[in-house]
């Protein structure tokens, strides 16, 4: 008896202890750091008062592009300032402008140099930009943050802080013959007419799109191979795109890049995708009277705050000061900048899309994103051979085979 409740107080003793430790440190981050032996963030660090922290930020003018008065962000910024100096008024902000041309490379060089921003806001396509240096946003993210998402953004597997969502849409210059609603799935594109159909398959996006269209959520890449479902979706999108050429309503190989506006301008009747935000409010604004949205059935794009940490480090409490900082912009004031580009605040999602009894929330689904090793993969073997499939009129045999050739 006696043994046993010496037993009983060692567990106590050690269960408080463990406790104790979890208040202050994360059991994953100890895990990592003592018995991994590699780097690792606590995000249960707190942000100190005696300290100043000077929290860089880097995003894209673009009101600059999509307003004919052509505002900036300054107004936007000054009220993410004041709600962080409201909330933490030890945290300054530095605010810098990319140019949409050179911004990406200069994000490379500062990764490179081991100097990035602390918060980026990213409107590519995929929010996995580094490993090394890129922290995780769902290392930060409550149990009432998950709850306010939509529930495609899965817990425990964010890389980005979500910011804003857009459904994915293709623009058509007046109403489409064959198409009378709006939506396109996988299935319709044969209800398209000959010559309807301008495709940019220079933008990586497409290619996403479609395997997503067709039912694809991951690729599934172990380091060297594709699997056997997404080698089956490549071979369904080339033979769809073959058709589409065949059937010729996809306008002429090699003059993407001429025949997209150009179409547009004329007053063609013409579907144009994909299409960036920018790319839409600029031909919505200046044909708003001709301009119809079609739906890529139930597609979204998720857009994020990447947060970065330096070399040498700065602290986890610094760290702390950026995912907090990510955290106002995107959950307190992302709906300004929503309102501007017609896209929804993530943390908003819900609550708008009931409101609107669009579709279930349930139904939406993410085009595909790409871990860091999927995308180099991706960049350097499918990427390729998808352009030199539209440019030299290549077979879907010829490019599957080129496919299975390097898997």
């Amino acid at each position: 008896m006696k043994r046993f409740a010496i037993w009983f107080l060692v567990l106590v003793v050690l269960a408080a202890a463990v406790s104790a430790v979890h208040k202050i440190y994360d059991l994953r981050y100890l895990y990592r750091i003592y018995i991994k032996r590699e780097f690792a963030i606590n995000p249960k660090a707190e942000i100190r008062p005696d300290r100043v922290y000077k929290v860089r930020i880097w995003y894209y003018p673009y009101k600059r592009v999509i307003t004919k008065e052509g505002k900036d962000e300054k107004e936007f910024f000054k009220e993410v300032a004041k709600e962080v100096e409201r909330k933490y008024p030890n945290i300054q902000l530095k605010i810098g402008r990319l140019d949409f041309r050179k911004g990406r490379a200069t994000l490379d060089r500062a990764l490179k140099a081991g100097d990035p921003p602390d918060i980026y806001f990213n409107f590519s396509n995929q929010p996995y930009i580094t490993k090394k240096l890129q922290v995780p946003a769902h290392l930060y993210l409550t149990r009432e943050d998950y709850e306010l998402l939509p529930p495609f953004m899965e817990e425990g597997r964010l890389w980005g802080f979500p910011f804003l969502i857009e459904r994915q849409v293709w623009l058509a210059r007046n109403n489409l013959p064959g198409l009378a609603e709006p939506v396109l799935t996988i299935n319709r594109f044969d209800d398209l007419k000959d010559d309807s159909l301008i495709l940019n398959y220079y933008d990586p996006t497409l290619l996403l799109q479609l395997l997503s269209l067709y039912g694809i959520s991951d690729i599934e890449y172990n380091g060297k191979t594709l699997d056997n479902k997404t080698l089956e979706a490549l071979r369904a999108v080339f033979k769809l795109a073959h058709n589409l050429r065949q059937a010729k309503i996809y306008g002429k190989a090699g003059q993407v890049d001429i025949t997209m506006l150009k179409s547009f301008f004329q007053g063609k009747t013409v579907l144009l995708g994909p299409v960036n935000p920018w790319l839409k409010e600029v031909l919505s604004n200046r044909l708003s009277d001709s301009i119809v949205e079609v739906k890529l059935d139930n597609l979204v794009r998720v857009y994020t705050l990447t947060i970065f940490r330096q070399e040498p480090y700065r602290g986890d409490d610094h760290t702390k000061a950026a995912v907090e900082v990510a955290r106002i912009i995107a959950q307190k004031k992302a709906y300004i900048m929503a309102s501007d580009l017609g896209l929804i605040p993530a943390f908003r999602m819900k609550k708008e899309v009931e409101q609107s009894g669009d579709i279930s929330i349930d139904r939406y689904k993410p085009v595909i994103t790409l871990t860091p090793e999927e995308r180099d993969y991706w960049y350097k073997n499918i990427i390729p051979l998808w352009v030199q499939f539209w440019e030299d009129n290549l077979s879907p045999e010829e490019a599957l085979a080129t496919i299975i050739k390097n898997n």
